[in-house]
Parts: structure tokens; C-alpha cells; sequence
């Protein structure tokens, strides 16, 4: 849906949600519209609101076979049926290991790795690992965060505790998707080839339109014995010593982006038990617990107590919002802070999502990306508040032109054209 100047009354957007408060178990009509129609100044000025409805409408059961359309005949937590954003496109289907042009938007199917691996476990197999909320099998294209760290959950095994790695997926909207893929206006971005003519294009920017949406969720492995009660759960997927493996998984993270704003709006969300569930590993050690979040914003409460109310009966009462980020500084000046412990468990205290993705660049070939990291001091961390993209281009590579990507590094997983593509 493309955002647009409409007023409408949040009584309208919330009115599924309030009769929900009055029954013990969701309503059929429980689904939030997208709140992007009141505007960018209702995601700049009701920021956590403002993320809180468009996390109900991504979470709200998607039409049969139609991907990113909402069916406003189910309810949110509806059993059997992939929320919305579940059915956006994961980047390994946009990004493929030959750089050809992707299958179309509607096309079905989860590209795992490699690409010639068989993805059709039979039903049999897939219910024994346990029930699950969505039907849709999610493929999760990394397994560490953005700086090489790994945090996990446990299995004990005859006494002994065993790392079970929380993995991730990226997934893009329709907009975003044909942003990349099909638009005849510009250069396509799906492949280097194509972002490498972008670069070198001196007439043209980078800029996804204003209904584009970007997420990225973080799973944990659910064994058999687990409670799932308090998580979304899904079957799982993932390449493993060029073997695909399967798992039911539960969703322990969600970052949401929306181009609403022009520097995107960023929220996100985790699920209530993290802070002890999940643990750092590192060198195949298991250390402690994520605990909470460092970068919880206080203002989020009242929040995530008025919509988990509203959302009693479903698992998505059991996540919470812990942050969001509008601008790169607040009315003090001061950096703002926003991270997930499930995705930057090792640099909450120096994350930034808007500064961090403001450095999402391509240059020439020589070198074709430049480094995200603050290493000030000898320390790696994330750069905060303002920061000016060319000086710290140039900190790395003197004399080296680079360009913005607005924000979307997951661009950088674009590869190189084969001969015949």
C-alpha cells in the first residue's frame, strides 16, 4: 500500500484490536490496517504507535497464495496460515549465487543453498519435528550477525549443554522487490553486474519508493520437548555442510524498516524470554545469557502492555517493542541507540540502525565495498549519531568514489553475473 497524506482516525485502525480486549480469544476481524496511510508525520510523531500497528498488520494472516496481501477475513494469530510478512521474499530468492534475474514475485518457492539442493521434505517428516503457527518453511540465509558473532539456545545432551545456533532471514516487499528486480526506470540491482552500472551511472541514486518494507527476523531452534507456546513457530531451514537441515522454529527477533520516512523508519521487536533463553558462543564456547536489551526504550512500555493486552490469546501477546529510531539524534542531540539482542548482541552499547545503514555503499570493482565499523581506539563498534558518509569513505579509501544505497545493505549480497545470465 503506498503511503499517503489520508488522515484516518487511529479509532478506525484500532477498532479489531479494542473489541478483542472484550473477548478471551482473538476475533476473526483482528487485523490492523496499514497504519502507513496516516502519513510520515504520524510515523515521525507516534513513532512506537505507529510501530506497534504496522507490526499487527505484517503479523496479520496473508491471502492464499498471494504474497504480501492481507486476508482481513482471518484474524492475527490465526493457526495454518503464514503471517504477511512470512510471504515477502527472502533475499536468497533475489539475490541468486548466479546473479540471474529472479522467478516472479509470486513464485512459491524458498532458494536454499546450494542451489541444486532438494527442498521438498515430505509432510510426515516435517510434523514430527513438532506443530507449528505458519505453514511457510522459512530458508535462513545467515547463521552470525552482521560483525561474525553467533548467540544460540541450548540443548543438554546426556548433561552436557550443546549450542543450538539462532539463524536468520531477510525478507523484502513487493515494492522493495520490484525496486531491485523489475523496475524499467533505472539499473537492475539483483545482480553486481547491474549495481556496478548503477555505480557508475553519474544520473543515478539509490532510492526505494516510500511503500518499500524490509525485515529481518532471527529463529531459534525448537526441539520436540520445548514449550512453544510463548513463540511464533515455523518450520526452519538452513545449508549445513551442503545438506539442507529442518527444524520447527521460534521467531526470538523481528527488525522492521519502512521507507515512510526518507531516512526509513526502524523499529524492533523481541520475543518476552530472550534475555534468558538465548546465550553469546563464541570460539565454541557457550558464555552467558543476551540479558535485556541495552537499548530498551522506556517510552515503549505503556505500549507493549496496552497491545499485549489487546493481542491475549495469541502468541504475538508474548513480543514486545524495545525500540525505534526516526532520526539519527534526539531533541538533546544525543545518539540515538537501537539494537536487537538477538542480531547485535556484541555492539548494543555503539548501534545505530540508521547510522549504521546510512554507510551501505558501492564502489568500483578495486574495492567494492567499504567497512561499517568504527575501530576508534582499537575497538570495533558501530558508528552513532551524524555521521558523514564520504569522510569515512575516505578514512579507508583515499581518493576512492563511493555511493549511497539508501540504507539497504542487504545489496551487498548481489552476485556476480554468470556467462548466459
Amino acid at each position: 500500500m503506498k503511503p499517503r497524506q489520508t488522515i484516518v482516525p487511529l479509532t478506525i485502525l484500532l477498532l479489531a484490536a479494542i473489541s478483542l480486549s472484550q473477548t478471551a480469544a482473538p476475533s476473526p476481524s483482528l487485523g490492523a490496517e496499514d497504519p502507513r496511510v496516516r502519513g510520515p508525520q504520524f510515523a515521525k510523531d507516534s513513532a512506537p504507535e505507529f510501530a506497534w500497528l504496522l507490526l499487527l498488520n505484517l503479523v496479520s494472516p496473508a491471502k492464499s497464495g498471494q504474497r504480501g496481501v492481507r486476508d482481513p477475513g482471518k484474524s492475527v494469530g490465526a493457526e495454518g496460515v503464514p503471517s504477511v510478512w512470512e510471504t515477502y521474499r527472502n533475499i536468497s530468492t533475489i539475490y541468486l549465487p548466479d546473479g540471474s534475474h529472479p522467478h516472479p514475485w509470486n513464485d512459491q518457492k524458498e532458494l536454499p543453498l546450494p542451489p541444486n539442493s532438494p527442498f521438498n521434505p515430505s509432510p510426515a517428516a516435517l510434523q514430527a519435528l513438532g506443530p507449528v503457527d505458519s505453514p511457510a518453511i522459512h530458508y535462513l540465509y545467515e547463521d552470525r550477525m552482521i560483525d561474525g558473532n553467533q548467540i544460540c539456545t541450548l540443548d543438554v545432551v546426556n548433561g552436557i549443554r550443546k549450542p543450538l545456533i539462532v539463524r536468520y532471514d531477510i525478507r523484502d516487499d513487493r515494492a522493495a522487490f520490484d525496486y531491485i528486480v523489475n523496475s524499467p526506470s533505472h539499473h537492475y540491482l539483483y545482480n553486481l553486474d547491474g549495481q556496478e552500472e548503477a555505480y557508475k551511472d553519474p544520473k543515478f541514486t539509490f532510492a526505494f519508493p516510500e511503500d518499500a518494507i524490509e525485515i529481518k527476523a532471527s529463529w531459534r531452534i525448537l526441539k520436540p520437548t520445548d514449550d512453544a507456546s510463548r513463540y511464533w513457530t515455523a518450520y526452519i531451514a538452513w545449508e549445513e555442510q551442503g545438506n539442507i537441515k529442518f527444524a520447527r522454529g521460534g521467531l526470538t527477533g523481528i527488525h522492521i524498516i519502512s521507507k515512510i520516512l526518507p531516512k526509513w523508519f526502524w523499529a524492533t521487536f523481541e520475543q518476552a524470554d530472550d534475555a534468558a533463553s538465548t546465550f553469546t558462543y563464541f570460539g565454541a564456547t557457550i558464555g552467558s545469557a543476551v540479558g535485556r536489551n541495552l537499548t530498551f526504550n522506556n517510552g515503549a512500555t505503556k505500549f507493549n502492555v496496552e497491545f499485549d493486552k489487546l493481542l491475549t490469546g495469541t502468541k504475538w501477546a508474548f513480543y514486545q517493542l524495545q525500540g525505534w529510531q526516526t532520526d539519527f539524534v534526539d531533541g538533546s542531540n544525543q545518539p540515538v541507540l537501537l539494537a536487537n539482542t538477538q542480531m547485535e548482541t556484541s555492539f548494543e552499547k555503539t548501534s545505530s540502525c540508521m547510522s549504521c545503514h546510512l554507510l551501505a555503499n558501492i564502489g568500483p570493482l578495486s574495492s567494492v565495498r567499504f567497512d561499517l565499523w568504527d575501530m576508534a581506539g582499537g575497538n570495533i563498534g558501530g558508528y552513532v549519531g551524524n555521521v558523514n558518509f564520504q569522510q569515512i569513505a575516505a578514512q579507508e579509501f583515499p581518493n576512492v568514489t563511493f555511493k549511497e544505497m539508501d540504507y539497504v545493505w542487504a545489496l551487498r549480497n548481489a552476485k556476480p553475473k554468470s556467462k548466459g545470465n
